[in-house]
């Protein structure tokens, strides 16, 4: 989730998260940068919600409706290795989508990022 920092043996139950809300999730490449010391990826995440969110905002129950919405991430890199990866949207697109609004969803909260410590 956007906010969250996450250790590495955590990731699965992460993304357990989001094809439990979007069982039929589809990420789709939309274009990317190679540095030499990472990368930078841009994704559109497609899905039915068919089950439960767990958002920074609330739970959100299972809408049924087919949303897509935009992630760029950020990935350095040293030695071969992933040493930070951090993964960018924005929630209100998301939460329209899904016909969901949660009372006093600040500016600066749509924005959150998701910092990946490995």
């Amino acid at each position: 989730m956007p906010g969250a920092t996450v250790r590495p043996i955590e990731l699965p139950a992460l993304l357990r998260t989001w094809t439990g809300a979007f069982p039929d999730l589809r990420i789709d490449p939309l274009g990317a940068v190679r540095t030499s010391g990472g990368a930078a990826v841009e994704l559109r995440l497609s899905g039915t919600h068919t089950g439960t969110l767990h958002s920074p905002y609330g739970t959100v129950a299972p809408t049924g409706r087919s949303v897509s919405w935009e992630v760029a991430d950020v990935v350095r890199a040293r030695r071969g290795r992933i040493v930070a990866w951090r993964s960018y949207f924005d929630w209100s697109v998301l939460l329209d989508s899904l016909g969901v609004q949660f009372d006093g969803l600040s500016r600066a909260a749509q924005h959150d990022s998701l910092a990946l410590p490995v």
